[in-house]
């Protein structure tokens, strides 16, 4: 008698034992049901929030839509004062070269100095400037001409859009091109008003020279504009509501959708609910009713058809030891090496038993 009731707190110890590894192994590898979705397969349940929590979308998506959003807006542009310096300069530059006194008045003279350090003047046009009157008038009227245009604007030839967008002193304002000059509209606008012919021609290989495109990419404007443009991409895809259905069965996993259950994951991480506990309890809890069931049917098995087998409650320790290196094996190879527990060789254990035993024990 006292061995039958030895043998019987021997099965309830291995039982209870068998539902504390059970529990742990749950605890590690434990994953719910919407942790086991991936985005594009079919979804083979409905996946409903067990709370209220945020969707985030992922780096990647957040990434692509900040490039859209950067490579969607309207550049920002202004008017370089360094180039409407330089353009100024190298008009005054033209004229001057007529003052200098290594010129003297010797219009072959002056030929050369504009030739060798400014542009490439024809005799024409120097001998048109030689005049102090023409040469005065003609710098008079293309300072001002040039300086209205220069401080509407010239675009570039090859800009793309009717509109654009240009920063005067912080001042953002769109301008439609029509207001603005291209370089040809600027020649040719400074040389209509021009009625002698030889002037015009003069004017014309002078500001075929100087004129040039002021409007510029306002860089720092643009690397601004793009950051915030990046700060302003909702990371959230939106509030999920307890109980709201986020993928039904049968629908395939879009990538919104994974987003949705990776940011549950997450939250449930944070709020340390990624496991349910009473879960895990009535699991481990039926690992031991289901272990002292087995147990106890191989107890009294033995004792009604192999008791000659069983002299001694070391022998029952014994085969109730096995139960448990088989358990521990297969749990320990599983998360160790993460290979399938039905790879394991359960058959170790069996045969030490048969070995012991008999094999009719070992089969049990």
């Amino acid at each position: 008698m006292k061995h039958h009731s030895t043998r019987q707190i021997s099965c309830l110890i291995v039982a209870i034992l068998l539902a504390i590894i059970y529990y742990i192994s749950q605890t590690i590898t434990y994953q719910p049901a919407y942790a086991q979705i991936k985005a594009g397969q079919i979804a083979d349940r409905d996946i409903v929030a067990p709370f209220t929590f945020t969707a985030y979308k992922s780096d990647k998506q957040i990434e692509k839509e900040s490039r859209t959003a950067v490579h969607e807006f309207q550049h920002v542009y202004k008017i370089h004062e360094s180039t409407n310096f330089t353009i100024l300069k190298n008009l005054d530059a033209v004229f001057e070269a007529f003052s200098r006194p290594s010129a003297k008045g010797n219009p072959e003279q002056i030929l050369t100095i504009i030739r060798e350090n400014i542009f490439p003047i024809s005799q024409n046009a120097v001998n048109y400037l030689i005049n102090d009157d023409n040469r005065q008038s003609l710098h008079e009227y293309l300072i001002n001409q040039i300086d209205n245009a220069i401080t509407i604007g010239i675009f570039p030839d090859e800009y793309p859009d009717n509109t654009i967008l240009i920063n005067r002193n912080g001042d953002i304002r769109e301008y439609s091109l029509r207001k603005l000059f291209s370089v040809q509209e600027v020649i040719e606008r400074i040389l209509g008003r021009i009625d002698n012919n030889t002037r015009k021609k003069t004017a014309h290989e002078i500001l075929d020279f100087i004129i040039t495109v002021n409007i510029f990419p306002d860089d720092e404007k643009n690397a601004e504009i793009k950051e915030s443009l990046r700060e302003d991409i909702n990371p959230e895809i939106g509030k999920i509501l307890q109980n709201e259905k986020i993928i039904s069965k049968g629908n395939r996993v879009s990538e919104e959708d994974f987003q949705k259950l990776q940011s549950l994951a997450i939250a449930a991480k944070q709020q340390g609910i990624e496991q349910t506990g009473m879960e895990l309890f009535f699991g481990a809890l039926g690992i031991f009713i289901l272990s002292c069931f087995l147990l106890w049917s191989l107890l009294y098995y033995w004792k009604f058809f192999i008791q000659t087998k069983l002299e001694t409650t070391s022998e029952v320790v014994l085969i109730h030891c096995g139960v448990l290196f088989s358990a521990i094996a297969a749990l320990s190879v599983h998360l160790l090496l993460a290979t399938s527990v039905f790879l394991i060789p359960f058959g170790f254990v069996p045969f030490i038993l048969a070995s012991i035993f008999s094999p009719q024990i070992a089969i049990i």
